[in-house]
């Protein structure tokens, strides 16, 4: 029995001079206004990614949509970021996605583990719903 090239495994490689400068990850769901304005739930979504990302900083995010016709700005809303203590990892969760991007990208195995993290305190905080499947 043959196997293809394609089902060959391989071990993965650390990278130590990685050549990617940014890696990012966003995930959107359906728009959640008890994000932006629900300071107990919040809080406890910090609780649960807090070990690995213990800084926050609030920010306002805007949308200006530029057409031939117009330019159309939407109404500003917060956004929170979260980062680690080295400042190399970032989430940033807002109405309707949530973020993750690193300039300290080594392993996919360590980005797709802390995106699961994020992934499953988001969920268990908000109940996310994906946008394509309602």
């Amino acid at each position: 029995m043959s196997t293809s090239p394609l089902a060959l495994s391989y071990e993965p490689e650390e990278l130590t001079d990685s050549p990617i400068e940014l890696a990012v990850v966003q995930v959107q769901y359906t728009t959640i206004m008890s994000i932006p304005t629900n300071e107990a739930l919040l809080a406890a979504f910090q609780e649960r990614v807090r070990d690995l990302y213990p800084f926050l900083s609030v920010g306002q995010q805007g949308i200006i949509t530029v057409s031939s016709q117009n330019v159309e700005q939407q109404p500003t809303t917060r956004v929170f970021q979260f980062m680690d203590i080295n400042q190399q990892w970032t989430v940033t969760l807002s109405a309707d996605s949530i973020a993750l991007e690193t300039r300290n990208y080594t392993t996919f195995s360590e980005f797709s583990n802390r995106l699961l993290k994020i992934l499953a305190a988001a969920n268990e905080v908000y109940s996310l719903r994906d946008k394509r499947h309602l």
